[in-house]
């Protein structure tokens, strides 16, 4: 979901007086932040994505001790 989506659903569902409506842009934005943005610092991949590639290379490396 896009920061723009995200603009259009929030605006929509404040018009239409949508109950919980901060609560369902809070969830889209921590959704996109932790699963969705890519962050360069990382190689261009997904924190979810990272943090998966770095438990797993501390899975392989206790194996091989």
């Amino acid at each position: 979901m896009s920061k723009s989506s995200l603009a259009s659903e929030w605006t929509n569902l404040a018009l239409s007086g949508g109950a919980g409506a901060k609560d369902v842009l809070v969830q889209a934005l921590k959704d996109w932040r932790d699963n969705r943005r890519l962050l360069s610092s990382i190689g261009h991949i997904p924190p979810a994505e990272a943090e998966a590639a770095y438990y797993r290379q501390l899975d392989e490396s206790a194996r091989a001790a």
